[in-house]
């Protein structure tokens, strides 16, 4: 139906239906003015501004898809010619660095959808730990309950590309290893419509 705001009902209550007593406020059956004191009324007189309210928040209340699983601090190394000998230096353009890991990549491509997104995993209580919940911040994921580490470090890979050549990676599995369900607030997964676990299967 066509959009309405409630602070405009008791202007047009007020103007045009001047006869509705406000002890009938539940149940006005004017024809004219369906607004009473901010509340919509359906045709037969009973109240929906509560129910409609209710609906949306409890709509509101809900994440599309919450995303548990592992979070990675990545770090990108532009392509060089080759590997460096034992002992020589090898150079590269740049380094990149982002949040990575199945949690984290499925959670900013929902995001980048539209869709309303949480993760669930574990990071330490480092440098790399505080960027990449700032980096999924950045992209629209909550992380208000992902979980800290005080033993391990947050989980990264170093990803080195060499012109020509697939990929190497260099691993630590760090506060990965230290997520259980424990770490899990299962009210966050009685809000989620979708779950999707990935890394711990």
């Amino acid at each position: 139906g066509a959009a309405f705001d409630m602070r405009d009902a008791d202007v047009k209550h007020s103007r045009i239906c001047k006869t509705t007593p406000w002890r009938l406020r539940d149940r006005c059956r004017c024809a004219a003015a369906p607004f009473v004191k901010g509340e919509f009324l359906s045709p037969s007189g009973v109240c929906r501004r509560s129910s409609l309210l209710g609906s949306f928040r409890k709509r509101q209340r809900f994440m599309d898809v919450v995303c548990l699983g592992i979070l990675v601090a990545d770090i990108f190394a532009n392509p060089m010619p080759a590997l460096p000998a034992p002992g020589e230096l090898g150079l590269t353009d740049r380094f990149l660095l982002g949040a990575g890991g199945c949690a984290s990549n499925t959670a900013a491509c929902l995001s980048r959808l539209g869709r309303t997104v949480k993760v669930l995993g574990k990071v330490g209580t480092d440098l790399f730990g505080g960027f990449v919940l700032d980096d999924l911040r950045r992209l629209g994921v909550d992380c208000s309950s992902v979980a800290f580490s005080k033993t391990h470090p947050t989980s990264g890979t170093v990803i080195v590309n060499v012109t020509g050549e697939d990929r190497r990676y260099i691993h630590c599995v760090g506060a990965n290893a230290d997520f259980s369900f424990a770490d899990i607030d299962c009210a966050v997964l009685d809000e989620a419509r979708v779950l999707y676990v990935g890394g711990y299967m």
